[in-house]
């Protein structure tokens, strides 16, 4: 008689209790599923059935069970697979490494993991919540020419998102309901003096108790005050809030205005609405904790990248998924992680050089006290100096990068970073003077 071993289930969990996916962005504008890790990418956790993992073994158990009480013929088969169970317990020999690894691996995962199995169970979360009808807006393919493709370039990112603040035309009005409320005032003053002067109407400056009949001026004059004095706190505050907005820098000021120029977005005579950088701001606020700043060598990169746009600088920092909704060859997306990244490395090399550099100065040649003092001196100058600035843009980057403390890479560090740093330079320093 043949002995036969029972047989494996044909549905098995894909995954362990937690199936983790992680969706990428795609030209197309679907999510696709990829197992490579990215910084935008979204994961989800789909907790699946805890009765799952041990399904396969109550089975396996089962059939056993009946094999042993159908036939005495079957007590060899019964046999075998205690056998079996015994020899998975018996300790993995020295030196099958590879075998220890795939024992531990088939632990961990479930009995029929496989990556096709995965593949398909992936495909079909993704059919089941709709992340394969999830598109991305196309700036040339779902926008037509003029000012709705225009809105939309401004509102792909935070370099193109700018407005006019308008705020000499905000300060006339300004100026103008201040002049209308100081007139009420006027009013109102010469008002309290009559009253004031007339014993049956001074009960009009100690109550809130008016009549209609007699007192219907100072009711009107109360209630223009109040009305003005609304409209203008209003709009000035408005006027903070716009005032409080970041200045647009000129590289992005200069990517709006040349697409502008090549598409001609709007009308003859309407077209020059953003060329005056003065009166433009960004659409971040100033000085905000949650706005993240661009230190002197992200600027600086900035510049390079505006100076040669068919570098291969440029195709190093390009963000190819944002740059997938548009046609346009002119619109460059970079990444703000290879940026930081590129940044923080270039501050983390300069700092420790010029760190080092009087160290080993001290220690390599035998200079005098006074020497050495002076040294220290210097560089622990120029290491937090302040801020020394040029007319001319490119003096002024490079003397930012020596003078504008921290050497103008992190101009926005926190203090006890620089006070911890400046000990252990003056440690080191100190020691050998």
């Amino acid at each position: 008689m043949m002995e036969s071993t029972p047989e494996r289930p044909k549905s098995a969990p894909a995954c362990g209790p937690f199936l983790s996916l992680e969706l990428e962005s795609r030209p197309d504008g679907a999510y696709a599923h990829s197992f490579r890790s990215d910084p935008g990418a979204f994961v989800v956790e789909i907790e699946m059935d805890s009765g799952f993992r041990n399904r396969p073994n109550r089975q396996r158990r089962g059939l056993a069970e009946e094999e042993l009480h159908s036939t005495s013929s079957n007590a060899t088969l019964t046999a075998s697979l205690s056998e079996e169970q015994e020899q998975e317990q018996v300790p993995v020999e020295e030196g099958s490494a590879r075998e220890t690894v795939r024992r531990l691996l088939a632990k961990l995962a479930p009995p029929s993991f496989s990556f096709a199995s995965r593949n398909n169970k992936q495909e079909s979360i993704e059919e089941g919540s709709g992340y394969d009808n999830i598109k991305y807006e196309h700036l040339e393919k779902d926008f037509v020419a003029g000012i709705p493709r225009l809105a939309k370039l401004l509102d792909s990112n935070d370099s193109f998102c700018i407005f006019r603040k308008f705020g000499p035309e905000a300060q006339q009005i300004l100026i103008r309901k201040q002049m209308e409320i100081a007139q009420v005032s006027k009013k109102l003053h010469e008002l309290d003096v009559s009253d004031d002067a007339n014993t049956d109407l001074k009960y009009r400056l100690a109550s809130v108790e008016l009549h209609d009949e007699y007192d219907k001026v100072r009711k009107d004059l109360t209630t223009e005050m109040e009305e003005k004095l609304n409209a203008y706190y209003s709009l000035r505050s408005k006027y903070e809030d716009i005032r409080a907005l970041a200045p647009v820098p000129l590289r992005d000021h200069r990517s709006v205005q040349n697409w502008i120029a090549y598409n001609h977005p709007m009308m003859e005579g309407e077209h020059d609405l953003f060329l005056l950088h003065e009166d433009l701001v960004a659409a971040k606020r100033s000085g905000v904790a949650s706005v993240r700043h661009e230190n002197k060598i992200e600027e600086m990169i900035h510049y390079c990248i505006a100076a040669r746009p068919k570098s291969r600088l440029v195709n190093f920092f390009r963000d190819k998924n944002r740059e997938a909704k548009t046609s346009n060859q002119f619109i460059h997306y970079l990444s703000t992680e290879r940026k930081t990244t590129v940044a923080r490395t270039i501050f983390v090399i300069v700092a420790v050089v010029l760190t080092l550099v009087p160290v080993f100065l001290m220690f390599l040649e035998n200079l005098r006290k006074e020497v050495m003092a002076s040294i220290v001196a210097v560089f622990v100058l120029c290491y937090f100096g302040g801020n020394h600035r040029q007319r001319d843009e490119r003096k002024q980057r490079i003397l930012q990068l020596w003078w504008s403390g921290d050497f103008g890479l992190i101009e926005r560090r926190g203090r006890q970073d620089v006070v911890i740093w400046q000990r252990f330079y003056f440690l080191v320093c100190g020691d050998r003077s």
